[in-house]
């Protein structure tokens, strides 16, 4: 393995190799972790936890994950179950915060230790350590979208208005009994813009 992150040593008695005084030093070196990488939604509500997954990178790339244990404290503070854990390749743990702000994703410590900085991903976008930035607000518009073919209609998509509530930091709807106009955009992820050569429309509703 690489360099970094200690070693343990065991003695072997006698035998071929072994030194005047009979025994043999191994070192078992661990594997020096590349960088943590954390991949997110980019946005969460403060009246319940939001996801971040969690990978242990061998390299630059993410494509090899560790086999072994490791370590890490994460922050900011508010993590389910505690700041600090073990866990080994990839696990997801959820980050509660109750007060809207925008927190930045990261590594205090890691064990092994990593030789890169912590990097980012919000939802499938590239890993980088400019978006490590996860916003909390006190309400929002939620959307649960299935899985999409291309060149097909969906199906449907379900929307959430989700509230706060102040009394109780519980998610409330964000209203009732009434309507509201709902504006969609869509963003051109894969390839980019610059690189398509015709961009799709999208239609709501058949419209």
């Amino acid at each position: 393995g690489g360099g970094g992150g200690g070693g343990t040593s065991a003695f072997l008695s006698g035998g071929a190799g072994a030194g005047a005084n009979g025994q043999v030093l191994i070192t078992y070196e661990q594997a020096l972790i590349h960088h943590i990488e954390l991949s997110h939604s980019g946005s969460g509500i403060t009246c319940q936890s939001s996801p971040v997954t969690v990978k242990a990178c061998m390299d630059a790339s993410c494509s090899a994950l560790s086999s072994d244990p490791v370590t890490v404290t994460l922050s900011p503070s508010g993590w389910i179950g505690g700041d600090t854990f073990t866990f080994t390749g990839s696990t997801t743990r959820n980050l509660a915060i109750t007060t809207a702000q925008t927190v930045t994703l990261g590594v205090t410590s890691s064990n092994p230790a990593t030789s890169d900085p912590t990097l980012c991903r919000i939802g499938g976008g590239s890993a980088s350590t400019s978006a490590c930035g996860l916003q909390f607000y006190s309400s929002l518009l939620s959307m649960t979208v299935p899985t999409q073919v291309a060149g097909k209609d969906s199906g449907t998509i379900k929307l959430r208005a989700i509230a706060t509530d102040p009394a109780s930091s519980q998610c409330v709807p964000a209203f009732s009994n009434t309507t509201r106009t709902v504006y969609f955009e869509r963003t051109l992820q894969s390839p980019t813009a610059a690189a398509a050569t015709a961009l799709a429309s999208v239609r709501v509703n058949g419209t």
